[in-house]
């Protein structure tokens, strides 16, 4: 069993590493700065007393991930809250929920996001993980419970297709 002491460091540590990704994560996947501050929050108490239980966390990263995704799912569950493709399809568009305290991202960025939202949610998810949560395949692999080998071929399929989708709609 580890000492508080070992615990403490190691949480710190875990925070220090992985709390910017894990929020831009978060923010992707509610939409709502102050909701995915909330979920971070969330992701880390749970770390926290699941390590005091004396539990150990081989891969921290694939860790912290699969609680946020967890917690985004019953956040989704509970509240019914407007997802990306509900805003992009009511007329919110990517810079008015990803602003960076009140900048706008550039149009490419935009044209990205509004290309993203158009793939299947297990390719989106992918994507988001490896480009906005900075995850290897085989840490997705690790969050989603499949082999590394799926996750390197859907990740593959999804990045032709969004090439795809933003070629199109550069042509039009």
């Amino acid at each position: 069993m580890q000492s508080h002491e070992q615990i403490e460091r190691l949480f710190m540590e875990a925070y220090e590493e992985h709390a910017d990704r894990l929020f831009r994560f978060l923010a992707l996947k509610v939409s709502d700065r102050e909701k995915a501050k909330d979920l971070l929050q969330d992701v880390f108490v749970r770390t926290w007393e699941y390590l005091c239980r004396g539990q150990k966390i081989a891969h921290m990263s694939s860790f912290l991930f699969r609680v946020a995704r967890n917690l985004v799912v019953d956040e989704y569950r509970r509240a019914k809250s407007a997802s990306l493709d509900e805003l992009l399809e009511n007329g919110v568009l990517a810079e008015d929920v990803y602003s960076d305290e009140g900048g706008t991202i550039f149009s490419e960025a935009r044209e990205a996001m509004e290309g993203l939202s158009r793939l299947s949610p297990e390719a989106r998810e992918v994507i988001e993980m490896r480009y906005f949560g900075g995850l290897g395949p085989k840490e997705i692999a690790a969050v989603l419970g499949e082999s590394e080998n799926t996750i390197s071929v859907r990740l593959n399929r999804a990045l032709k297709k969004l090439r795809e989708i933003l070629k199109y709609e550069t042509n039009h």
